[in-house]
């Protein structure tokens, strides 16, 4: 796989169908075995994304969280699609939500798109290692500096962190949009967001944003400071254990302030 590029227009394509779901009234939706909301919406641009994808990266495993997930150990590449990453916010009317497709190259995060429709932003990160994050199409520099970790410093969190963590130590603020796609890919480029944290979550909630957050000269971490080992947990496992990303040091700084509960 040379580049991702042929893949942007399918996802633009895939936004542009969940605006056209989003907050209708009719919204139809169910929930699966595992106790989660999918929707006609996730439906629907999972038929749009996995064929379209399957035709453009042949020699690609294809990974979607709205099918039943096949793959083959022996190819380099996995492509990991998550056709609405917050479909509880999405079905809500809330525009938390975004659209991730994740390409790992032996099982290390190497390329990325994540799209929010309802924000109009797109990031990007092809497979190219020398090939800079893109936000909205305009280069984003690498993060090399961590701003002072403090009472201003936000927490982008996982709606569920209050049940396994006490964050009474944490100076600054906590924010919950209904996406860990989109909380990491804030991040990148961004002075106003500093650190994200995400429970146990499946590789296509993670994959995309991690290959966009190393290229942004940032960190995807276990709670424990451990990488993430996603050959550990594919095709349809979740990681075991909450992760944080952002700069190192604002890892190592709020995962000072969690104590478990």
């Amino acid at each position: 796989m040379d580049s991702i590029h042929p893949i942007v227009p399918v996802v633009q394509e895939a936004a542009a169908l969940a605006l056209r779901y989003f907050r209708r009234a009719d919204l139809r939706g169910e929930h699966k075995p595992d106790g989660s909301l999918v929707t006609e919406a996730d439906k629907a641009i999972d038929g749009l994304l996995v064929p379209a994808l399957e035709a453009l990266c042949p020699s690609a495993a294809i990974v979607s969280e709205e099918r039943k997930p096949i793959r083959s150990q022996g190819q380099r590449y996995t492509i990991l699609v998550d056709p609405i990453d917050g479909t509880s916010a999405y079905a809500s009317g809330v525009p938390g939500f975004c659209i991730s497709v994740g390409v790992l190259d032996h099982g290390k995060p190497v390329a990325g798109i994540v799209s929010a429709p309802a924000w109009g932003m797109t990031w990007m990160c092809d497979v190219d290692p020398e090939s800079p994050l893109l936000c909205d199409g305009e280069p984003v520099k690498r993060q090399t500096t961590a701003a002072t970790f403090d009472r201003r410093t936000t927490a982008l969190v996982d709606s569920k962190l209050h049940r396994n963590w006490s964050v009474d130590a944490f100076p600054g603020r906590c924010r919950s949009f209904g996406s860990t796609a989109l909380h990491l890919s804030l991040l990148a480029g961004s002075a106003s967001f500093a650190i994200a944290h995400t429970g146990r979550v499946h590789a296509w909630d993670l994959a995309g944003a991690h290959a966009l957050l190393e290229r942004a000269g940032l960190l995807v971490r276990t709670v424990q400071g451990a990488p993430i080992d996603y050959e550990s947990f594919l095709p349809d496992g979740v990681v075991q254990a909450d992760v944080l990303a952002g700069h190192p040091e604002h890892i190592e700084a709020f995962r000072a302030c969690l104590s478990e509960r």
